[in-house]
């Protein structure tokens, strides 16, 4: 039971986490098919069936057009379109760093960045690191299972509203970038 609701913990129940499913969902029809108690074989065919019925749901939603899982290729993409060498990224939550990584390091190749990790709320950011005069970019990665961390945001904007920023919806969750320019001094505290 346990392997066969882990993938509803996750996102969505899509494809990729049938890999841990898979075996719940054959030990159910399993159970089914050679319990001789009626109980047992009714409980596990509905459970399988449930399971099967949750799957067919997400696949579709999985393969609706027009929607994609995380457009983490299109947020790469415009930012390295506009990114300068020495700007530094901070990656809202940490983990967002990974796909980062890969799209721009091996798709995009851009220039070489000031990379920081951004801790996880409700922890406090201090803009003050970034008082070098560099443009700071953020990358953020918001869905049912990260939420960036609120601080991050609200420290960057004493420089101003942002210069570029844009939303990637998608099926999964929405990623965004924004960039902030630190080359005007932050604004005073109300």
């Amino acid at each position: 039971v346990m392997l066969a609701l882990f993938p509803l913990k996750g996102h969505v129940y899509e494809p990729k986490h049938l890999i841990f499913a898979a075996p719940a969902l054959g030990l159910f029809l399993g159970a089914a098919l050679s319990s001789a108690k009626a109980w047992v074989r009714k409980g596990a065919l509905a459970a399988f069936g449930v399971l099967v019925a949750l799957n067919a749901v997400s696949l579709a939603a999985y393969f609706r057009p027009g929607l994609e899982k995380e457009n983490w290729r299109g947020a790469i993409g415009d930012l390295a379109q506009r990114v300068e060498p020495g700007d530094y990224v901070v990656f809202n939550p940490p983990w967002a760093q990974l796909p980062f990584l890969y799209y721009y390091g091996h798709v995009y190749r851009g220039p070489r960045v000031l990379m920081v990790l951004a801790p996880l709320a409700p922890r406090p950011f201090s803009a003050a690191r970034f008082d070098t005069g560099r443009r700071v970019w953020v990358v953020e990665a918001m869905s049912n299972i990260a939420r960036p961390n609120p601080n991050v945001l609200r420290a960057l904007m004493s420089y101003g509203p942002p210069l570029f920023r844009r939303r990637y919806p998608g099926l999964v969750g929405t990623v965004s970038v924004a960039l902030f320019d630190t080359f005007k001094p932050p604004a005073a505290a109300k």
